[in-house]
């Protein structure tokens, strides 16, 4: 947070001004599971490696003063994938030209539309783990839809299904 702070304020302190203020997005390629797993099946403390809600769910915060709306909190599923279009919308007020998977999520900031409520995340770790982690090869995968959410081991087939509204911490 501290670096972050000074990081605006030194965006915001540049010179020559130009006619509207910066336009700042902060994203993260993943969160961190910070010991909320460790009873069976998985016994997973801390991390990236998994696709727990720690771990998928990261920050997508997108602020351009006069521009965007400020204090705007989309519920809707978001997916990294979808940062591209939704800057093409608003730096140049038209949708994005190439169709790449994302979606513009420029209607929901500005609430004139409703989010599908379909996500998918992936987990691919290393191709040639060390001989003594061979866990580290492990593909997993989750779909989300609405208030569920599936995962997926590849290598076996594990799968498990959660609830949110029935068990919100998985």
């Amino acid at each position: 947070d501290l670096w972050l702070g000074r990081l605006l304020e030194w965006i915001f302190e540049l010179e020559p001004k130009s006619e509207l203020p910066p336009l700042i997005v902060l994203i993260s390629d993943h969160g961190e599971a910070l010991g909320e797993y460790q009873d069976p099946p998985d016994r997973y403390g801390f991390g990236h490696s998994l696709l727990y809600e720690p771990v998928s769910r990261i920050p997508f915060i997108i602020s351009w003063p006069g521009v965007i709306p400020e204090g705007v909190v989309v519920s809707e599923l978001a997916e990294t994938v979808d940062l591209a279009p939704t800057l093409v919308s608003y730096v140049f007020n038209q949708a994005a030209f190439l169709d790449h998977g994302g979606q513009d999520l420029r209607p929901l900031i500005e609430g004139t539309s409703q989010g599908d409520d379909l996500g998918f995340v992936q987990r691919h770790r290393l191709d040639h783990p060390p001989p003594d982690r061979p866990e580290r090869a492990e593909r997993w995968f989750a779909v989300y839809k609405k208030n569920h959410k599936l995962m997926v081991r590849t290598e076996d087939g594990t799968a498990r299904l959660y609830d949110f509204k029935s068990d919100p911490h998985e």
